[in-house]
């Protein structure tokens, strides 16, 4: 069977943001009296997990804390305002500025990513390539990236498992 879809992580795939997110991140941590180089390290393994999950299992392994359910929420909209700030400084990979128009010609394209979807709705306005993609899914409670929004593409444009591409 041809493939018809072809699905996208976003961050360190197609746009070179993770450097800026790191830092972003490396800096919240400081925080909780978490070291730079453990947080560095700690986002180089575990970065692309749902981004809820990384803070909490980050403070909770590094910094032996819990935070709660509103800490996480205002953690988190403070590291979507830093990341969309420093992405407009960063840029998309240069293959992926030739390849997606070029594929946006004969497949469906999505973007399924653990960033937030106003995250990514700024992202991919301000690069200029939000027109090529059928779907730009952002990670949200109950909706992440990878299976569930796989799940919800098969199920929207009626595909099946070897008709996509991730």
């Amino acid at each position: 069977m041809k493939n018809k879809a072809i699905v996208f992580d976003w961050d360190g795939t197609l746009f070179n943001s993770m450097p800026h997110k790191r830092k972003n991140f490396v800096d919240l941590l400081a925080r909780f009296n978490i070291n730079k180089d453990d947080a560095i390290a700690y986002h180089m393994r575990h970065s692309g997990i749902p981004r809820k999950q990384l803070f909490m299992q980050a403070i909770a392994q590094l910094a032996n804390n819990k935070i709660s359910e509103l800490e996480f929420e205002k953690l988190s909209l403070e590291y979507t305002d830093l990341n969309v700030k420093a992405g407009k400084q960063a840029h998309l990979f240069s293959d992926a500025q030739e390849v997606i128009p070029l594929l946006y010609q004969t497949y469906q394209l999505f973007i399924s990513s653990s960033s937030t979807p106003s995250e990514l709705d700024q992202m991919t306005t301000h690069q200029k390539i939000r027109q090529y993609f059928k779907e730009i899914l952002g990670s949200k409670p109950a909706f992440g990236k990878g299976p569930e929004h796989i799940k919800f593409i098969f199920q929207k444009y009626h595909l099946e498992k070897n008709d996509i591409i991730f």
